[in-house]
């Protein structure tokens, strides 16, 4: 039969009107171009009522070229409200946040390492030494690995955020002038900020890195010029709207949205755009973690991201953001401080080989008398004997068997007063709990350089830093 024929004896029939001719023109470029093909489509079941399916299949053809059908599956797509979708959709992105911070926290402890050591030469080479050059080379590429780090524990949902309530529209506005720079003479900014806008609970810095993100996207969709807008709105939400992943609750929120009017993404691209390292652009050009990113932060704040583009439609990547009411109180850590005696000893326990040797130079080299260890268990022996000489303990977080805080609250139960410098991979709202605070103790997130590590640990005993 010809493909005619086949639309003749009712091929479509049932085909959602909407649907009818996006359907007709898939199925008749998958004949021309012997292509496979795939497509969302409503289609009236005998009872009346309309289901989405996922179709996908092959046309066939005879020895002769001529077209005989299609081979394939249609497949009901499960709506939100059943809750399957969202639960598998859940399930992804757990995994790949868990992934995510995994690879950062492994990553931290290779730059510091990196890092550190770049330092130490530098410090030791003279100032006309040709090999300066590289070792600073070193240096600033570990700096923008250790960005990449941030964007990804951002992603994972375990970056630092200082929360504070904040108007969304003043930080548009301080953002402004970096966002133009970003667009270029190309594209052109327009800002529609709505008027008696609430607040937000959110950290300022992240606020501002979502909304460069997404410019820089848009920017990327139109390489011939076009526009980008940005709206703010206030808006009321019932708890069951179409899109914002991960589902809205009812409640008051505020919208952010940035709009371009570039090329658009087609369903595949817009469901995958929140992945880690997907992206559209050539492999030469790099893969991003702008929208993952965005995604992730957003996430932190407690909000949610909806995409909504087509193929020569633009993009609107809008941002819900709970809408905090007035009366919301900032609350304000103490920072760790003290005054204790002269150092004799510091037992440095770390996990990682690498580190540990690079940190126990650093404090040798600093002056201080170390005892390392490589484990909880290691570090405990050696309290045993050790531990009238010893003034602090610095240790990682996360390690196997014992970690880090059930190692401190052993060793506090001889001394109470033991200053204890943690460091991490990971932040510390990840590692340790809310309310671990106090003059003895301190958390130090990795890769740190040699001067924050340093200056930590004369902090934490009471000394004057180099820095002041």
């Amino acid at each position: 039969h010809t493909l005619e024929q086949q639309l003749a004896g009712g091929l479509y029939t049932g085909v959602h009107v909407d649907d009818l001719e996006r359907s007709i023109a898939r199925f008749e470029t998958a004949v021309t171009e012997r292509a496979h093909f795939s497509q969302e489509m409503r289609l009236r079941r005998v009872d009346g009522n309309f289901r989405r399916l996922f179709s996908t299949g092959t046309p066939w053809f005879d020895e002769s070229g001529a077209f005989l059908g299609y081979i394939g599956t249609c497949v009901e797509i499960i709506t939100r409200s059943s809750g399957s979708f969202s639960a598998i959709q859940a399930t992804r992105t757990d995994l790949l946040e868990r992934m995510a911070a995994s690879v950062a926290h492994d990553f931290s402890n290779l730059l510091t390492a990196i890092t550190c050591s770049a330092e130490l030469l530098i410090a030791s080479a003279p100032q006309n030494d040709a090999s300066r050059v590289d070792l600073d080379t070193i240096r600033q590429a570990a700096d923008r690995a250790t960005a990449l780090t941030k964007q990804l524990l951002a992603f994972s949902g375990k970056q630092v955020m200082r929360s504070e309530l904040l108007d969304l529209n003043d930080v548009v506005r301080e953002a402004e002038a970096s966002v133009r720079a970003l667009l270029g003479n190309s594209v052109a900014l327009t800002m529609e900020l709505g008027p008696s806008l609430g607040r937000v609970r959110a950290d300022r810095s992240q606020l501002a890195q979502v909304l460069r993100n997404l410019a820089l996207n848009g920017r990327d969709a139109m390489p011939a010029g076009g526009v980008l807008t940005i709206r703010t709105i206030n808006v009321q939400t019932v708890g069951d709207e179409f899109g914002p992943t991960p589902a809205l609750e009812a409640g008051a929120y505020i919208r952010l949205t940035v709009a371009d009017t570039g090329i658009g993404m087609d369903d595949e691209t817009r469901r995958r755009a929140v992945e880690p390292f997907f992206s559209t652009k050539p492999r030469a050009e790099g893969r991003g973690l702008g929208l993952s990113t965005v995604f992730g932060v957003v996430q932190q704040f407690g909000g949610s991201i909806w995409i909504d583009s087509g193929p020569r439609q633009g993009t609107r990547v809008h941002v819900y953001l709970p809408r905090e009411s007035e009366e919301g109180r900032d609350i304000v850590r103490p920072r760790s401080g003290g005054t204790f005696g002269t150092l004799d000893t510091i037992l440095l326990v770390e996990d990682e080989e690498v580190v540990r040797t690079i940190t126990e130079r650093i404090l040798r080299r600093a002056g201080y008398s170390v005892i390392a260890a490589k484990d909880a268990d290691e570090a405990l022996a050696i309290w045993q004997t050790h531990a009238a000489g010893i003034r602090l303990l610095v240790t990682d977080v996360v390690m196997p068997g014992i970690d880090g805080l059930e190692l401190s609250n052993r060793i506090r139960e001889a001394r109470p007063d033991l200053p204890v410098l943690f460091v991490s991979g990971y932040t510390r709202e990840a590692t340790l709990p809310l309310d671990l605070e106090g003059p003895v103790t301190r958390f130090l997130q990795k890769p740190f350089t040699i001067d924050a590590f340093v200056s930590a640990v004369e902090e934490m005993l009471g000394k004057p830093s180099k820095q002041n």
